[in-house]
């Protein structure tokens, strides 16, 4: 029993070494980098939004799907 808790304890750790090691390895960002995936999020959020609002009032004359 304490051979089988060892031995999973020890592969979550590799796993976590690996996750790590990859996360590493990975080039840094700059700060432009950085700005622009902060505002790429911001309009994502907002066309988000504006689809969700757009959703709620329900109007079926914006649906190009509505029959």
């Amino acid at each position: 029993m304490c051979i089988d808790r060892i031995g999973r304890e020890l592969s979550d750790k590799q796993r976590k070494l690996e996750q790590f090691e990859i996360f590493l390895n990975e080039p840094s960002m700059s700060g432009q980098e950085l700005e622009a995936m902060g505002i790429e999020k911001r309009r994502m959020e907002k066309e988000t939004k504006d689809l969700e609002d757009r959703l709620a009032k329900g109007n079926p004359n914006d649906d190009k799907l509505a029959i």
